[in-house]
């Protein structure tokens, strides 16, 4: 497994040597290897949980937000849908608050989706970037994050997001303006990440 931190793409979050113990697969070898693998339970998983992610009522709870993290990463780490207990370099959000913080991030987008508050692209992307900045779990946060977006775009009766054709997971122009996007809608301008999830 000594490959497996080499060549991390910009704004991906290192995976820690005591992280490696939980991982289930005993294949893995490199970073490929766990990407490959990631991807297939993370597809196998979203299946499974796209029922249950048919209202948005549903989608925004703290048991599904959680759920869908453990199907999405139950083949791959012994700690799915287990919120972190450490300190990340990317996020901003000590471990004892985010159960706390979490709640308030669906309240938050609940109450905009029933009240109509913002554009419903701009509620995903309120959702997307909150998760983001939150890091509620130890790894899979973005691809997490992406998905929640999604689950409510479908449920709210928006058309699927393209995340710029889907070619974030590794360094490119593709995810420098994923990620330049996001550092916008630190600011509160969110229009070039609601551009991005369009494009």
């Amino acid at each position: 497994m000594t490959e497996i931190n080499i060549d991390l793409p910009d704004g991906a979050t290192p995976i820690e040597p005591d992280d490696l113990a939980d991982l289930i697969p005993a294949h893995i070898r490199t970073r490929g290897d766990l990407n490959t693998f990631e991807a297939q339970n993370i597809r196998f998983g979203v299946r499974g949980m796209q029922k249950r992610g048919r209202r948005s009522s549903n989608i925004l709870s703290t048991r599904f937000c959680l759920d869908l993290h453990k199907a999405m990463t139950d083949r791959t780490w012994h700690w799915a849908g287990e919120i972190r207990t450490r300190e990340v370099s990317i996020g901003d959000c000590p471990p004892h608050m985010i159960r706390e913080r979490l709640i308030n991030v669906l309240d938050d987008a609940s109450y905009w989706v029933q009240n109509e508050t913002f554009d419903p692209d701009e509620i995903c992307a309120w959702l997307h970037r909150n998760l983001v900045w939150l890091h509620p779990f130890k790894n899979v946060n973005g691809r997490h994050s992406r998905i929640m977006a999604d689950l409510l775009a479908k449920s709210i009766g928006l058309k699927p997001f393209t995340w710029g054709g889907g070619r974030i997971m590794d360094q490119g122009t593709d995810r420098d303006s994923y990620l330049s996007a996001l550092r916008l809608a630190d600011t509160g301008d969110f229009s070039s990440l609601i551009d991005f999830m369009r494009s």
